[in-house]
């Protein structure tokens, strides 16, 4: 399962599902020219259909595992009750090295690039602070999850947040620092069962594109001893940590910056084995997916460069005690247009590509 957004494009408007990433900063759709190297994509940008289409120069971006040849952009884009009426963004021509390309294109907000999407919103005074909330919960196969009476959907929140609708504990607040246009944090160690694993100079993204935790190979042994510390029964198998089926699973948590995070983990099983949330890959960060961020209410600040982490709140949760800032958010979270903040619900995606 993956998070997507539901935006439209141009002048008339034309509809495209993007895939969300917290950490690239590239917002591109396919354009209809892109030809056979976008043939799986459902639908395409039609620059020449759009009276308010402007192309600013050609570009270049790397995404996923491969690249895309794009022109840099600017047009009419809606998504979540707003109209930005010169958004930047990158429309593909070419792409390469992209096995599976079942989607329409990504908005990013990562902190830095060419195209910046909420800072375009603050310029036009769509909001007023450059931040946003994301809110995944333990979600469904319909994409929902019930608290009593209430059902609350996968959504980000724009130029603010609710921590007393959607955490059930006070935040805990990470640095971040813009690196290779990705918010990182230092990872220094994780703790599995009673033992703790140092990692040497490690950092981590947070990043709903993967549902996996995405481990480097440096890594991925310290982690292996973790698990096999009592039974020796897991190891990894076409990048997949795979154990015994009778595996214990252990406690398990993060270290992010000074705080810690437990990650409640959570396997995949079949007749013989257990498949655990984490997959061995070659990028130098480990990448908290989705499976990471399900357990936590998410609060990106670009303005104060931190990223505030609340454990989601559950049937019964008693709810933040920060009372000003949710009660403000509650003020206007019914106020899409021209308010501090905007509420875009979450589209779950059924693309097959897995990040690496």
């Amino acid at each position: 399962t993956h998070y997507g957004l539901a935006v439209q494009i141009g002048t008339p408007l034309q509809s495209f599902s993007l895939l969300l990433s917290t950490s690239t900063p590239w917002f591109w759709v396919v354009s209809s020219t892109c030809g056979s190297s976008c043939v799986n994509t459902d639908k395409t940008f039609n620059h020449s259909a759009s009276t308010t289409y402007d192309c600013l120069k050609p570009g270049n971006l790397s995404v996923l595992d491969g690249s895309v040849k794009a022109h840099i952009s600017k047009d009419e884009v809606r998504f979540g009750g707003f109209n930005a009426t010169n958004q930047t963004f990158y429309l593909a021509a070419q792409t390469s090295n992209i096995q599976v390309f079942e989607f329409d294109g990504m908005i990013g907000l990562g902190p830095s690039g060419t195209v910046d999407i909420l800072q375009n919103l603050v310029n036009e005074k769509f909001i007023t602070k450059k931040l946003f909330s994301l809110y995944l919960g333990n979600t469904t196969a319909e994409g929902v999850e019930s608290f009593g009476k209430e059902t609350i959907k996968p959504n980000l929140m724009i130029g603010g947040y609710d921590l007393d609708k959607y955490s059930s504990s006070e935040p805990k607040q990470v640095k971040i620092s813009a690196e290779d246009d990705l918010w990182v944090v230092d990872l220094p160690r994780i703790s599995i069962g009673n033992s703790d694993r140092k990692l040497d100079s490690s950092k981590a993204i947070v990043d709903p594109l993967s549902n996996y935790i995405l481990v480097p190979s440096k890594a991925i042994q310290k982690l292996l001893d973790g698990f096999n510390q009592d039974s020796g029964s897991c190891k990894v198998e076409n990048s997949y940590i795979r154990c015994n089926s009778n595996f214990s699973v252990p406690e398990f948590s993060f270290q992010l910056g000074s705080e810690v995070f437990d990650f409640s983990i959570k396997p995949l099983k079949d007749q013989t084995s257990l498949t655990l949330p984490f997959k061995n890959t070659t990028l130098d960060y480990w990448v908290l997916g989705n499976s990471f961020l399900k357990n936590y209410y998410s609060i990106f600040d670009y303005e104060n460069k931190t990223l505030l982490l609340a454990e989601t709140k559950t049937q019964g949760g008693s709810g933040s005690s920060d009372k000003d800032r949710g009660r403000i958010a509650a003020i206007i979270v019914s106020v899409i247009v021209g308010s501090s903040l905007l509420i875009v619900a979450l589209i779950l995606l059924g693309v097959k590509y897995l990040p690496r």
